[in-house]
């Protein structure tokens, strides 16, 4: 329920937002092709997309996984050591560009980071969780026992009397 409501805190505003936008403010080339695009979207219940998203999204999410969980760590590490670069750089070489320029200077360098980080997160997944990061975490978040050892009747927690 608690979900639900969070989820619904930030649906809502965006969505009387967008209506407002849409309605108010587009410019009118852009309202021929948002308009049957928002009808279609209304048109498809949210269960199909839900299906849609479970059959195609799914294995795509699975497989890069551990490099998206990587990009929040590998992106600011790279920004930050570039910025530091050309922070520590000759005032000369620095005047090379115009105002603004950095920015043109960390797109590629978030485009880097972000492929560094799907191909590190392959290379975790295969040293670190056997090549299969589901089965890995599951098996590495379940505990067997609480002391290690079977019970005499063969069970994990031992055998159970009835009162």
């Amino acid at each position: 329920m608690k979900g639900a409501f969070y989820a619904l805190l930030f649906a809502v505003p965006l969505a009387l937002l967008g209506a407002l936008y849409a309605a108010q403010f587009m410019p009118l080339q852009l309202k021929p092709y948002i308009k049957p695009t928002v009808e279609i979207m209304a048109a498809l219940p949210s269960v199909v997309l839900g299906f849609l998203a479970g059959l195609w999204l799914a294995p795509v999410v699975e497989r890069i996984l551990p490099g998206l969980l990587l990009i929040p760590l590998v992106v600011p590490a790279l920004v930050v050591a570039t910025l530091w670069t050309r922070r520590s750089m000759a005032k000369s070489a620095k005047s090379t560009g115009q105002a603004g320029f950095e920015l043109f200077l960390l797109v590629p360098v978030v485009l880097g980071g972000i492929w560094l980080a799907l191909e590190l997160g392959s290379w975790i997944e295969l040293t670190l969780l056997a090549g299969d990061s589901a089965r890995g975490c599951v098996r590495h978040s379940a505990s067997p026992t609480i002391s290690g050892t079977r019970s005499s009747s063969g069970s994990r927690w031992g055998s159970r009397s009835s009162p």
